[in-house]
């Protein structure tokens, strides 16, 4: 909903996910009968990094994302590792270099 607010004035939206959600954001997207504008996260080193030269991104937001802890881990909230899952996404806010955090579900 975030998405189709933000296109509908006038934003260029882009999704980028890891693969394992690739084929739930693109249904999502189009039970909402919104374009299916989803980038697969680059796995390779540096890969944030050329994603963001490429797209160019006016503003980056993550819904429903965990980014990594202070060890470098992705842990859910009772504290287990949830990294074998996450594609580390959270490297292009790190790259980007505008990093602002916000409040989350889990506190």
């Amino acid at each position: 909903m975030l998405g189709r607010a933000l296109r509908r004035l006038g934003a260029r939206v882009t999704y980028v996910t890891d693969s394992i959600n690739v084929p739930l954001v693109e249904a999502a997207l189009k039970t909402l009968d919104e374009p299916s504008d989803v980038v697969l996260y680059p796995g390779e080193a540096d890969g944030a990094r050329r994603l963001l030269a490429s797209e160019k991104p006016t503003h980056l937001v993550a819904i429903e994302r965990p980014g990594r802890n202070r060890a470098g881990d992705y842990l859910n909230m009772r504290g287990d590792s949830v990294a074998g899952w996450n594609a580390p996404i959270d490297e292009l806010f790190i790259c980007s270099g505008t990093v602002r955090p916000a409040c989350t579900e889990g506190g």
